[in-house]
């Protein structure tokens, strides 16, 4: 998340509070192609997960402008949530002035669980404040973990086999107003004592943007996130203890992680050095690291001016599905592409070549080994999902 913001302008109507929209279906080639939500400027920093009855949930944010915070100006909005459990997709918004970079989870009793950043110029001091956003009491609540405390971005969230929450988020606790702590590095939250507590992972101020968390199957948490002077790192208490990692130092690259963990324990990150996001520009790959040699290695899937926003996950024959978006400038205006494969064995396509579609993709891979991708419409400025049926 983890993701790079593009502040886009717009007037929006306020959709009610619950919607259900019949949705479109387009067709791209074996791939179904479906507008979720079409209504004002909703789509952007999307994630997805997929429950074990195949049915997707859909967490995102709904763009209303931009205000003044201090001498800044940020995008504010709603943190939205779409499911097809019903059969046609449904709508509703979750959390006001919030929403900021959510990523969603399921839990094996298919509950949802999503956390997101508080927004919002009408109270300063919560600002960046976490939230969490839950249905598992049977109705939806949210709460702001360790208000005025606990503030971060780029976060992201998984529940173990115990039904514990385990959340990584790049550490903003110097925002607003607040004076506890300093800003920069990866935090970790956790209520696994039964209230939520938190760990600095990696204090250094240039750490923790674009992290990405998982859960193995003896419920140790792995972590892959951005060191913006050292390039992708990775964190894991597998030992006991926080372990740190510089996976790939190669100038530029860290960025847009995504990580999955296979049935044997071994770890799957997807990254990318974005091109022209950065100062100096990068290249434009997209990247791809494992250690399922034993030994950590890196290669680069795509280098054709890919890689601005990348979503991974590994189905249930430990195959690896990347979610990814490609622009070049002079070439093409922005497709939704797909990878997918082993360490140096990737098949490569494109799923949705409409002009500047793709951006804050995010994946997941149902129990048939079916990809869903979630994905924004910079131009229509609305929720996309891409599915490909019946890989086994």
């Amino acid at each position: 998340m983890k993701k790079i913001l593009i502040c886009i302008l717009a007037l929006l109507l306020i959709f009610a509070l619950l919607g259900c929209e019949k949705s479109t279906v387009l067709k791209a080639d074996n791939w179904d192609i479906t507008i979720v939500d079409a209504v004002g400027n909703v789509g952007e920093y999307s994630s997805i997960a997929v429950d074990s009855n195949n049915k997707a949930h859909i967490a995102y944010f709904e763009n209303l402008g931009n205000e003044a915070i201090g001498e800044e100006s940020l995008p504010y909005g709603n943190l939205k949530y779409a499911t097809n459990v019903g059969g046609d997709w449904e709508t509703t918004i979750l959390d006001t002035y919030s929403g900021m970079t959510p990523r969603i989870t399921v839990d094996k009793d298919n509950y949802i669980h999503i956390v997101s950043s508080k927004l919002g110029a009408s109270n300063p001091e919560n600002l960046t404040d976490l939230r969490y956003t839950t249905n598992n009491s049977g109705e939806w609540v949210t709460e702001s973990i360790k208000a005025q405390v606990v503030k971060g971005s780029d976060a992201s969230i998984v529940v173990d086999s115990k039904l514990n929450v385990h959340i990584c988020a790049y550490n903003n606790e110097g925002a607003g107003t607040t004076t506890e702590g300093a800003l920069g590095g990866l935090r970790y939250i956790t209520n696994t004592m039964g209230e939520w507590t938190w760990v600095d992972v990696d204090t250094s101020p240039s750490a923790g943007n674009d992290g990405d968390i998982a859960i193995d199957r003896s419920d140790f948490v792995h972590i892959s996130y951005l060191d913006k002077n050292k390039g992708l790192k990775y964190a894991t208490n597998v030992n006991g203890t926080w372990e740190l990692k510089v996976i790939d130092s190669t100038s530029h690259v860290g960025w847009n992680t995504s990580i999955a963990i296979d049935s044997n324990n071994d770890v799957h990150i997807s990254y990318s050095d974005p091109a022209n996001y950065l100062d100096p520009p990068g290249n434009g790959y997209l990247k791809y690291a494992t250690n399922i040699s034993g030994a950590w290695r890196a290669e680069m899937v795509d280098k054709n001016g890919v890689g601005f926003f990348t979503g991974l996950d590994v189905d249930s024959n430990d195959k690896v599905h990347i979610a990814y978006y490609a622009y070049k400038e002079g070439e093409f205006t922005g497709r939704l592409m797909y990878a997918t494969g082993s360490f140096g064995n990737w098949d490569i396509e494109t799923v949705d070549d409409k002009e500047f579609v793709g951006i804050f993709c995010a994946i997941d891979i149902d129990n048939k080994n079916n990809p869903h991708i979630s994905h924004y419409d910079y131009i229509e400025q609305g929720l996309r999902v891409a599915k490909l049926g019946d890989l086994d």
